[in-house]
């Protein structure tokens, strides 16, 4: 289907649970949905994505798939769509918050779930499918709508007028919350001491404090190995290395600035999230002359998400290292 290409819309819909996993830390699901539509955008240059978020259940064990309470598995499920649609630049089709209206106002008439507690009855089926269809074709339902295969036309427009509410919604913007962490290797607690080469060849865990709190680091270099100088970092050599920044809760890395000396050619740091030269986030370049500090924004990077500072350029030596972490 998607070789036939021509596409002007791709509705994507993942496993019910695909969003609320991804809030949890499980990347999976936003790798699998990058494979999907570089697959499309292959054969369909022009086409625009559309992220159905899912709706919460209770699931037969009523126990709202491991997340004890319908609000935490309706957060999770918002947090991780999110997420996910910014990646991709991807518009949100708001099924949850169409089912989540129609539980609360109107529970008397609708009956969302089949049998399993968990599939959209028929009511469910047609509220869900007003909603896609909004986001397609936007504004309002003509004169004579379709009621599916809802047997009473008042709850039919009950369903319509859901959908209609839930794709004209316009969430309170919320004030975002920043984090800025400094790691400065020239006053790092320098454990092993100063000029003495690690060539562990596995990754060293660290940590560093600010304000009372320790976040912690990895640090390795595969080949030749490292050492603190005393004023910077320095990766030795032509084998290169990374360092693990830490992930914070709630908060995704949003802005990176390196200070850098480099007194010969060019150095690319990598903003990588596996810790190789793919730079899938981002990348800096610093050319040669002494010490430099450069700044990246970055843009689709996770919540709850550790990345990489790689690089493989010779004898570079890192001094300090600011990070900008952000809400969405």
């Amino acid at each position: 289907v998607i070789d036939e290409g021509g596409y002007h819309y791709a509705i994507l819909q993942d496993v019910s649970t695909a969003h609320a996993k991804f809030a949890d830390g499980n990347l999976k699901y936003l790798e699998d949905a990058k494979r999907i539509t570089d697959a499309v955008l292959a054969e369909s240059r022009s086409c625009r994505f559309i992220l159905e978020n899912t709706w919460a259940y209770p699931g037969e064990d009523n126990d709202f798939c491991g997340y004890g309470s319908y609000d935490v598995f309706y957060q999770k499920l918002l947090s991780g769509c999110s997420q996910i649609a910014k990646s991709l630049r991807a518009d949100i089709s708001p099924v949850s918050l169409a089912f989540d209206k129609a539980r609360t106002s109107h529970s008397d008439i609708v009956l969302l779930y089949n049998k399993d507690n968990h599939h959209p009855s028929r009511k469910g089926t047609y509220l869900k499918s007003c909603v896609n269809y909004l986001k397609i074709y936007g504004g309002e339902f003509n004169e004579m709508p379709y009621n599916g295969e809802v047997e009473s036309a008042d709850e039919a427009a009950i369903l319509r007028q859901v959908a209609i509410d839930a794709v004209n919604y316009v969430p309170e913007e919320k004030p975002k919350e920043t984090l800025t962490l400094t790691m400065d290797f020239a006053s790092w607690p320098f454990s092993p001491e100063v000029g003495v080469k690690v060539t562990s060849k596995t990754q060293d865990a660290y940590t560093f404090t600010q304000d009372g709190v320790e976040y912690p680091i990895e640090i390795y270099a595969p080949t030749d190995g490292y050492y603190f100088t005393g004023s910077a970092l320095r990766f030795d050599k032509s084998g290169g290395g990374y360092i693990k920044i830490p992930a914070i809760e709630d908060k995704a890395l949003v802005e990176l600035t390196v200070t850098i000396t480099n007194t010969s050619g060019e150095k690319i740091v990598y903003i990588s999230s596996n810790g190789t030269d793919k730079g899938d986030i981002g990348n800096l370049r610093v050319s040669s002359g002494g010490t430099k500090t450069n700044t990246v924004q970055l843009t689709g990077t996770m919540l709850n998400t550790s990345y990489y500072l790689y690089t493989k350029s010779t004898n570079t030596q890192i001094g300090k290292i600011v990070l900008l972490y952000e809400s969405y």
